[in-house]
């Protein structure tokens, strides 16, 4: 966690939020680029058990706060898309809780790489609404090294526009 010494305020942590599906090649390139304080994802339960695997085995290695993992049954019903936002809001309480209501939600990077179209839609719809940063990782060419700082896409925000 992000921490000022002394009597100074803590500062809120830098958090990103991944959805994600079957492809896990993305994440360590977002983590790798962003460098995050703390990582959740939201998946379909098809890949829970993988991605709770997973986000401890990065959380060792790219030492970061392992966050949560959310997961939806039904990611393929009329009623995902509520789903995916319940996942996200989770996330959010989460996190409002461990920083005791001080959460800079402009700090944090929400990927939209990974998952179904729908999952991309919501994840852009979350970041829009939380004034979080959505971002694309792009597959380099064959034969091509990943390069985080080349591979990582920001999407505008919508104060932007």
């Amino acid at each position: 966690m992000a921490e000022e010494t002394g009597d100074e305020e803590k500062t809120s942590d830098q958090v990103m939020i991944l959805f994600m599906g079957g492809s896990h090649e993305h994440a360590v390139t977002s983590i790798q680029h962003f460098v995050p304080d703390a990582v959740h994802i939201i998946t379909s339960d098809k890949y829970d058990k993988a991605y709770r695997r997973r986000l401890r085995e990065w959380s060792q290695k790219y030492k970061f706060r392992r966050g949560t993992v959310q997961a939806v049954s039904d990611l393929f019903e009329p009623s995902s898309v509520s789903s995916l936002i319940g996942c996200a809001w989770s996330v959010a309480g989460h996190e409002h809780f461990l920083s005791e209501g001080k959460m800079e939600t402009w700090k944090w990077n929400i990927g939209i790489t990974g998952g179904t179209m729908h999952m991309a839609a919501v994840a852009s719809l979350v970041a829009g609404v939380l004034d979080a940063h959505a971002f694309y990782v792009i597959k380099p060419e064959e034969g091509t090294a990943i390069m985080p700082n080349r591979d990582v896409i920001m999407l505008p925000g919508v104060h932007a526009l």
